[in-house]
């Protein structure tokens, strides 16, 4: 097999050809901005609403076991009277509901 002899072809041409008609849209960036926010915030709603699945099974789980320790028999229950008092510090305190309303608060006034 030869190998092609003269001159090797010019392909500046066809590059200088394509930037001519290059447009610079500035929508198209807009649009990537905000399709790059839309896709922050909802990543962002996905990750609270998981937190708040969590913490609503964490709270089952605290009033399953507080109720256990209510009804359940003296020789089945394994919290201490310390122990008890906290729990219900924690589930009547107002820090898990104020989370909730902030959430609830700030997803109703965005829409």
């Amino acid at each position: 097999m030869a190998r092609p002899t003269g001159p090797l072809p010019d392909f500046s041409a066809i590059d200088q050809a394509t930037n001519k008609h290059v447009v610079y849209d500035e929508s198209a960036v807009k649009e990537q901005e905000m399709l790059f926010k839309i896709a922050v915030r909802s990543e962002m709603q996905r990750l609270v609403v998981g937190a708040l699945r969590l913490g609503a099974y964490i709270l089952a789980a605290l009033l399953v076991v507080r109720f256990w320790h209510l009804v359940g028999p003296s020789w089945a229950r394994w919290l201490s009277e310390g122990d008890l008092q906290a729990m219900d510090k924690m589930l009547f305190s107002s820090a898990f509901g104020g989370f909730v309303l902030s959430y609830l608060k700030d997803t109703i006034s965005s829409k």
